[in-house]
């Protein structure tokens, strides 16, 4: 696995066999191109689970792990390997950088963090299920934690979030003074016990779209503070919090 990945380029198709593969993926360098992305995917109806020594991040562009033809489950064995990781300071987590690089129907359990960053411009994150995620006693741990800003949509459907531990946010839209929040669809995703947070004090909060969402037992919170310019927009179509609530507080030119 180790030398096909560090031998993939454009173009490249990676197919792995049924199997449990230990391996560093905390540095995926492998980049491929818009029109030619590099695909790393299970062998038809094979179950394949791959297991982080420590991080997962993918900092390559146009790298696509997609598990529709088998079963591709994603986890770390270094968090797991923490005595007490629910309390614990050790940040396994699972971070997606390049542009264009996608996460598709796979299974995402046993990491600290998963984030889906400024940098991965026109990034997907479609047909997952994640669970098993938090540390610091779950306060810090989020199951889908992002930024965006200009040039590019973030594509985030088909998902499951199921909370687990006492992470207060598993969708933790929230940007900074540097790394705005703006470009999301959302569509057909489920929070299970959880809260979907988009805000922050500090940076732009725009052009959000959550439609056909399901929280189960959480809520939706939405929090335009800071923001001072017209015309911010985050739209809620068909969404749903089951024995939860919808918080929403706009700034002034907020719509």
């Amino acid at each position: 696995l180790s030398s096909a990945i560090a031998a993939a380029g454009p173009g490249t198709t990676i197919v792995i066999r049924a199997g449990t593969y230990t391996y560093d993926f905390s540095a995926i360098n492998t980049f491929g191109t818009e029109t030619y992305p590099v695909y790393i995917k299970p062998y038809a109806n094979e179950h394949v689970i791959l297991q982080a020594s420590t991080h997962f991040k993918l900092y390559g562009n146009d790298v696509i792990f997609d598990g529709k033809d088998g079963k591709l489950e994603i986890l770390s064995v270094g968090w797991n390997l923490v005595l007490d990781r629910f309390v614990s300071g050790e940040a396994f987590a699972f971070d997606v950088f390049g542009q264009r690089s996608k996460i598709k129907n796979t299974i995402i359990h046993d990491f600290s963090n998963i984030g889906f960053w400024v940098t991965n411009v026109d990034g997907v994150n479609q047909g997952n299920l994640t669970y098993n995620i938090g540390y610091s006693n779950g306060s810090q741990g989020h199951s889908f934690y992002t930024q965006n800003a200009e040039g590019g949509i973030k594509t985030v459907r088909d998902n499951i979030w199921a909370k687990t531990y006492d992470t207060l946010y598993d969708v933790h839209q929230y940007g900074s003074g540097s790394s705005d929040v703006r470009g999301y669809r959302y569509d057909q995703c489920i929070l299970i016990k959880s809260t979907f947070l988009t805000g922050s004090a500090a940076s732009l909060v725009d052009d959000t779209e959550v439609t056909d969402c399901y929280v189960i037992d959480g809520s939706f919170a939405v929090g335009l503070l800071g923001a001072s310019d017209p015309e911010h927009r985050v739209i809620f179509n068909r969404v749903r919090a089951d024995k939860g609530r919808m918080n929403i507080k706009k700034s002034t030119g907020s719509s």
